[in-house]
Formats: C-alpha cells, sequence, structure tokens
C-alpha cells in the first residue's frame, strides 16, 4: 500500500483533529484492462460501504500517451457527515499493466500527493480483479463540529489523551458545567465524579481538583473533595470558581489547587438556606450557576429562583428574587423568578439567566446593569408546543448574542436581535454525528461556553462527551438548518382507557390515602409505577389485586 498526506499536520490521521485517514483501492479485470473500479473508505470504514464503482478512463490522453478518468467520491467517516469528499484520476498507458494514480480532497490541489505508480500487487479477487491501495490524510471541512474529549456512550473516570478521558458516572444526570480558560483549555466540573477537569489545547484531560470521593473537605487538591459541582467560572487570577450544589456552597479552587470555601456551611444534601451577610455567616441554597463581571462581583443562581451576589469585599446579598418565586419582570426588588436553569454575563454586566416553570412556559431573561429585569423570550412549556424544551446551557457573546442550548430538542440556537429563535448547530435528532453544522448530531447538550476564538463548547451530555461548535464571523449557523420542533405523539387507534383499581378523591384532607378493598373501594397515594403479574396458579390474585406479604392488597 503506498501511503501520503495531503495535510499540512502529518501526525493529524484521526477526524477529531482536523483530517481523516481514507484508503482508495483501483481494481483492474485482468482479461480487460480497460475495466477499471474504484473505491475509498475510511481508516475505520468497509469497502462494501461505497463499493466498487466504474471509472471509464477517458478524460483525455496526453502526449506520452496515458488515457486519464477523474472521478469524486464521497468517502463514509465513522460518526461524520457529510461523507469526506475526494477526487481520484488514474493514468493508464497504453502498454499493458502500467497504471498511476493521482489524488486530492476536493477542492484541493494535486501537488501534495503528486502521481505515483500503483503496482496492483496488494491482491487479486476471486473473480479475476488484480487492486492496489493507497492511503492519504485528508482534511476536513474547517467548519465543523468535532469532539474535544471523551468517548461517545461511555461514562466512567479517566484522564489522559482526549479518546480515553472519561466524564460521568450515571445515566440520568444532566449537571455538568463549563467555562473556558485564558490559554484556550476547557475547565469542566464533572458533578458524578465530584472532580474539577481540564482539557488541554491538544485534547488531553488532567483533574484540577477533587475526585476523592463525596464530601465538602477543603484543602489541597489531592485530598479535597466536592458534594455536587455543578458549574464553573474562572477568574482573571486563574482561580476557579465552583459552585457545589449539593454541598450549598461557593468553593474556590487557587491556581495551586487548593481548595477553599468561599461561603457556605452546614450538613450535605437538604434543602439548605438563603442568608445574607458577611461570607463567615451567610449561606446558600443549592446553587445551580454562577458568573462573574470585571469588577469581581461573583453572580450564583439558585434552585429557589433567587440570584445572590458576592462582593469583592466578602458580602453575600440576595441581588435579584428576594420577593418570592413567580414570574414578574420589573426592579429586581421586585421581580421574580420560578426555577433558574443557567446564568451568564457580557461584557457591559449584563446578566442574563435561563427561568422555567414546571408544567409551566420556559423564559430567557436579561437584568440590565440599571436593576431592571426584562423578558426577552417566552416560550409555552414544552408539553404544549414550546420550541425550548428544559435548556440547560446559556452563553452571552461580548456584545451581547445570546447562545442556547436547546437540551430537549438536542439542537444548539440562537436568540435573535428581534426576539426569534434560529438554528445554529444540530439537526435536532438525538445522536452522536460530527461535521457540518447541519449535519451534526448532540444528544441533550447541556452546558455551552464560548471560546476566545468565537467558537462554542457544548457538554453533550446524553453522548458523555465535550463538543466544540465552530461560528462564522456573524455567530450564525446555516440558513436553511430548520429548527427542531416539537412533534406530535402518535396516536393508537380503538384504545379504550378505564380505572382498573382506585377511586378520585383520594388525596381530599380528611380522608385516608391508603384503603384497601375492592378495585372499586381502593384508595392510593401518587402511585407512579405499575408492572403486570402473571397469574398463573389458582392462589394467584383476582383481577385488581396485588399479592404483598401474606396479606392481598388492590394494585393499580
Amino acid at each position: 500500500m503506498l501511503v501520503a498526506s495531503v495535510a499540512s499536520d502529518a501526525r493529524a490521521t484521526e477526524h477529531d483533529t482536523g483530517t481523516v485517514t481514507v484508503e482508495v483501492r483501483v481494481w483492474q479485470d485482468v482479461e480487460d484492462e480497460r475495466s477499471i473500479h474504484v473505491g475509498a473508505r475510511s481508516a475505520r470504514g468497509s469497502w462494501r460501504t461505497l463499493g466498487l464503482v466504474p471509472l471509464a478512463l477517458d478524460d483525455g490522453v496526453t502526449r506520452s500517451g496515458y488515457r486519464y478518468g477523474d472521478i469524486e467520491l464521497g468517502v463514509a467517516v465513522l460518526d461524520w457527515e457529510p461523507p469526506v469528499p475526494i477526487e481520484v484520476r488514474v493514468w493508464q498507458h497504453q502498454l499493458p499493466g502500467i497504471l498511476y494514480i493521482s489524488a486530492r480532497p476536493v477542492g484541493g490541489s494535486w501537488l501534495p500527493f503528486g502521481t505515483v505508480r500503483l503496482l496492483l500487487d496488494d491482491g487479486i479477487t476471486p473473480t479475476g480483479e488484480r487492486f492496489g491501495d493507497i492511503r492519504l490524510d485528508v482534511p476536513l471541512q474547517a467548519v465543523a463540529v468535532t469532539t474535544l474529549a471523551g468517548q461517545p456512550g461511555v461514562r466512567g473516570y479517566a484522564d489522559g489523551p482526549a479518546r480515553e478521558a472519561l466524564f460521568g458516572r450515571y445515566f440520568d444526570d444532566l449537571e455538568m458545567g463549563l467555562a473556558v480558560d485564558r490559554d484556550g483549555s476547557v475547565v469542566v466540573a464533572d458533578p458524578r465524579n465530584r472532580a474539577i477537569r481540564r482539557i488541554l489545547p491538544d485534547g488531553t484531560v488532567t483533574t484540577i481538583a477533587g475526585g476523592n470521593g463525596r464530601g465538602v473537605r477543603d484543602g489541597p487538591a489531592d485530598t479535597a473533595q466536592f458534594a455536587d459541582p455543578e458549574d464553573v467560572a474562572v477568574a482573571p487570577d486563574g482561580s476557579i470558581y465552583v459552585v457545589d450544589s449539593r454541598g450549598h456552597r461557593l468553593r474556590k479552587v487557587a491556581p495551586d489547587g487548593t481548595v477553599t470555601t468561599v461561603v457556605g456551611s452546614g450538613p450535605i444534601d437538604g434543602r439548605g438556606a438563603s442568608v445574607d451577610g458577611p461570607v463567615a455567616e451567610a449561606t446558600l441554597a443549592s446553587p445551580k450557576g454562577i458568573a462573574l463581571d470585571d469588577f469581581g462581583d461573583i453572580y450564583v443562581i439558585e434552585y429557589q429562583g433567587r440570584i445572590r451576589r458576592i462582593s469583592p469585599s466578602g458580602w453575600v446579598s440576595t441581588y435579584a428574587g428576594a420577593a418570592g418565586r413567580g414570574y414578574r419582570d420589573g426592579p429586581v426588588s421586585r421581580a421574580r423568578f420560578q426555577n433558574l436553569l443557567a446564568v451568564d454575563i457580557d461584557a457591559e454586566g449584563n446578566l442574563y439567566v435561563v427561568d422555567s416553570w414546571d408544567g409551566g412556559p420556559l423564559a430567557v431573561r436579561r437584568i440590565d446593569t440599571r436593576g431592571v429585569v426584562e423578558t426577552l423570550y417566552r416560550d409555552p412549556h414544552a408539553g404544549r408546543g414550546g420550541t425550548l424544551a428544559h435548556s440547560l446551557g446559556l452563553a452571552v457573546s461580548d456584545s451581547g448574542v445570546i447562545y442556547i442550548a436547546n437540551t430537549g430538542r438536542h439542537q444548539i440556537v440562537r436568540l435573535t436581535g428581534a426576539g426569534n429563535l434560529r438554528a445554529v448547530a444540530g439537526t435536532g435528532e438525538p445522536g452522536y454525528t460530527n461535521g457540518a453544522l447541519d449535519r451534526a448530531a448532540f444528544n441533550l447538550p447541556g452546558a455551552i461556553a464560548l471560546t476566545g476564538d468565537g467558537a462554542l463548547v457544548v457538554a453533550d451530555e446524553g453522548n458523555n462527551v465535550i463538543r466544540r461548535v465552530p461560528l462564522d464571523s456573524a455567530g450564525l449557523g446555516p440558513r436553511d438548518l430548520a429548527l427542531a420542533v416539537p412533534r406530535e405523539i402518535p396516536r393508537v387507534e380503538d384504545v379504550r382507557v378505564e380505572v382498573f383499581a382506585g377511586r378520585r378523591g383520594a388525596s381530599i384532607a380528611g380522608t385516608s390515602r391508603l384503603v384497601d378493598g375492592s378495585a372499586r373501594v381502593a384508595q392510593f397515594d401518587r402511585p407512579w409505577a405499575w408492572r403486570s403479574i402473571p397469574m398463573a396458579t389458582s392462589s394467584s390474585p383476582t383481577p385488581g389485586t396485588m399479592r404483598y406479604g401474606a396479606s392481598t392488597r388492590t394494585g393499580a
């Protein structure tokens, strides 16, 4: 097999690093040397995907007696869309058996690979075709979603090279946080591993602090513990601030890795309490997200719809949401929030949040530097036709461009100045595919952050990897990329629903919530699951009952 490179960096051979290794094969019929077929595959692909493509050598004849033909091939690459296009030219001398080959990426140059002799000595097929292979490294599309680190679909805890690193622990949590450091590295809050991680520019993953079990222990990086680190922010001096949600604390990781508690105390778990005052006395209640402004103020959102501010002087106050949970715009002293999911801040100090209601609408809201709350976008609940579905990621550029991870719709979107949503990346179908912005697929994208060069970093929670989404100079996605919208749940015809057991009114005050008896008399207290039980013996319960221990209780 002949090997050549058309990439500027010969070390880059995996598609996550900007190139893909492509193998090209040429078949020639032993009895009819003018019968030429070509094929191509990625290094991890199959020849069967593209198959044998006939190539007629009828594009021209050189002065030295070579006839040649060109063909464009689309090479399927694992976890990448669309197929990578390459162009292959085969030259055949009028004398028998002499073949040359050239190859290039479509739109590229023939010069890097050159024109090389192909001996067709790599094998012969059972049907009488000899063949020869070449290999080349092909640059991928410049504006394309790539994976920074992690193994798609694999959870665990492992540092190391990008494709060996592991994040997460369980399959039912969507809580990772992200921040971009000044050197371009990405800081990750990995809550289920109770660790703060770093992805270096070359993709290597290291642990900054934690990973030592669950707790709220301060101290050196290799002994410190976190209870549930859900978000991070990097200060100008390189310190990393961490919201430790179930620890009800704001923690700080110094550049040397030492972990200290900035504010918060008490046992982990529980609801916590929001108490203002000096950092030594103040407390937090389930902090979920964090943002830093240029003046050293730290803004922390809490689960109960409050925004707290920690000033450089060490004073903690409730910046907004003191009026209680609800929905109301206006001055921060009167404004109300329900369930804050994400927060970010722009260069001018305007604060942005994603606010959600259980069973109600979802909104993107802004608190300007005057302290006035304004709703920029409001959607019905996702189950009632809303476009945004449990959006867990928010990133705002210095110029105020708002990007949102539309988590439940598996897409990255942008909020325009006119108050409309526009798709940026992702088809809207759950999956894992790198490549063009309009062909890439995400699975529950969560936290997002902007890099210094204008790209987005995404915690792709369902795939358990960290992805990179490049943006054009205007920060837009493809104009023809459709916005993911809710779909109607298919309905099954000719299905009748009836009460199997239990009766209404079981939760009315003054009545018992647990009543045994026949199916029509029994009462339940918030039943949430049921599994049918085979009734194969005469001692099995009658329909409408469930055998439990030595007694018989009505089932649902």
